[in-house]
């Protein structure tokens, strides 16, 4: 068994996205990161087996903290445990002030648990299966859904991709009224810009509006491995035709069937009960996707910080 941990520019960007499944997973997204977020590439070859892991080591000197941010391309505990150690191994918790480690977006809530991670929350996404037959994916979807998809057509709701510098911008301002109903501040057109840089070389970022007399009504942006889409971003005008989002996220769906994507996951749910979670996660499940739990956790290595987080996190749940 041969384990490897490569800095970037060690690293063959074509030979590491074979058979990546999570686009979030690919060199090109990891190549995104800033000056303190270094990224690194975890490699097992054991005979025909070829385990690969993202991460990111995250701070200076005396304070690391690790992030793992997307499932590894194979969950299996066995490959999961050799790989964590070889990570503590060659960034050793004990020669610095403060080490945690954060993971998100797994499967293997055993590996979680045998590891002692502090706090094990879960998440989940709508994973809808491509290779079902185009009628039998329309079909499934939930009849306000389709009604909503036939309005908009008729009112010649126009779905167009507009994958270009240009886009991002346009996607941008929309944003802006998007995240004021949430009143949260909008994604800056930079974070978005430095990823469309990194992605758009190898044709995987795609950019979708909906657009009624020439107003843009709603947008999305995509990322692509070789077999998967997710939906990153998206977001709407203030009383946009009704349908404008519903009817992009179709046509996108057939636009990533048509293209050989064979899951099309929708990134992401909340499991929070105020009213604007269950709406995103209602709009989400209704396209007939099946949910599929993930699960992440911290690890905070440092004892009197390890009691300490735990007191944080137990005062947090009583109030």
């Amino acid at each position: 068994m041969e384990i490897r941990i490569l800095a970037k520019d060690l690293i063959d960007p074509i030979e590491w996205n074979i058979d990546i499944k999570n686009p979030t997973q690919l060199f090109e997204f990891a190549n995104t990161s800033g000056k303190f977020s270094i990224p690194y590439f975890l490699i097992i070859k054991d005979k025909d087996i070829i385990f690969k892991w993202q991460f990111f080591v995250v701070g200076f000197r005396y304070f690391r903290y690790i992030n793992i941010v997307s499932e590894p391309n194979i969950q299996t505990t066995e490959l999961l445990d050799i790989a964590f150690k070889e990570i503590l191994r060659v960034f050793n918790p004990f020669k610095v002030i403060f080490y945690s480690i954060t993971l998100s977006k797994f499967t293997n809530i055993d590996f979680l648990e045998l590891n002692n991670f502090n706090e094990i929350y879960r998440y989940g996404s709508s994973i809808l299966d491509l290779t079902q037959n185009e009628d039998i994916i329309f079909s499934n979807m939930h009849s306000k859904h389709r009604n909503v998809i036939r309005r908009a057509q008729k009112e010649n709701v126009q779905i167009l991709e507009d994958t270009s510098e240009q886009g991002i911008y346009d996607f941008q301002k929309i944003t802006i009224e998007t995240y004021a109903r949430s009143n949260k501040p909008s994604l800056k057109v930079e974070y978005l810009l430095k990823y469309f840089f990194a992605l758009n070389k190898t044709n995987r970022i795609k950019v979708f509006f909906a657009k009624h007399d020439g107003i843009i009504q709603a947008g999305a942006i995509f990322i692509i491995s070789d077999n998967m889409s997710i939906y990153w971003h998206g977001g709407s005008i203030n009383n946009c035709i009704l349908g404008s989002s519903n009817l992009l996220q179709w046509e996108a769906i057939r636009y990533f069937k048509k293209n050989g994507i064979v899951r099309y996951d929708f990134g992401g749910c909340s499991f929070g009960e105020d009213e604007k979670s269950i709406s995103i996660n209602r709009f989400k499940d209704r396209f007939g996707g099946e949910l599929r739990y993930y699960f992440g956790g911290i690890l905070i290595y440092r004892s009197f910080l390890n009691t300490l987080f735990r007191a944080i996190f137990w005062f947090k749940n009583k109030i």
